[in-house]
């Protein structure tokens, strides 16, 4: 008779490889988890921050006097939100002199499911860009899945984006 070696071979066993990818699969749903909701927080700002840049647009052309419409005179300029859009409105005055005209410069929509947690609206004046809003500031509040950042006005024509859902 003969003998048989037989060689062994160095490997995993079954349940080695399955604690193995128990792991992994935990690890990824928490890294998951937490890259949602990174993806919403930026989401959120990018929004405030897209609002932030309409309402300079709004203040620059109070301060410069924009003529939107040919042969009018520009009084002032309107920001509204709402909803899951914004508008920007151009007011001049009538031929009296009353400033009673407006005529729509752009509606926009918020993307990926951001939406305002507040509906208002205020504008900006000729020739100093004047906000005419009641107190200090006021403020265009976005949020998404818990999340939320305001575009804060200023009385003093500061215009800046900050997390949470109120103007310092």
């Amino acid at each position: 008779m003969r003998k048989t070696h037989t060689k062994t071979l160095p490997g995993y066993t079954l349940l080695e490889i399955m604690i193995i990818i128990i792991i992994i699969g935990v690890a990824s749903g928490i890294l998951l988890t937490g890259l949602g909701t990174g993806q919403a927080e930026r989401e959120v700002e990018a929004a405030s921050r897209e609002l932030v840049g309409a309402l300079r647009e709004a203040q620059g052309y109070a301060l410069t006097g924009r003529q939107i419409v040919a042969n009018t005179d520009p009084c002032r300029f309107q920001v509204s939100w709402g909803g899951g859009t914004y508008s920007l409105t151009y007011w001049y005055k009538d031929s009296s002199g009353v400033c009673n005209q407006s005529s729509a410069i752009g509606t926009y929509t918020l993307k990926r499911g951001v939406a305002f947690s507040n509906t208002s609206a205020f504008y900006f004046t000729l020739p100093h860009a004047g906000v005419s809003f009641g107190g200090a500031s006021a403020g265009a509040i976005v949020s998404k899945a818990g999340i939320t950042r305001t575009a804060c006005t200023y009385a003093d024509g500061r215009i800046q984006d900050v997390s949470g859902g109120s103007c310092p």
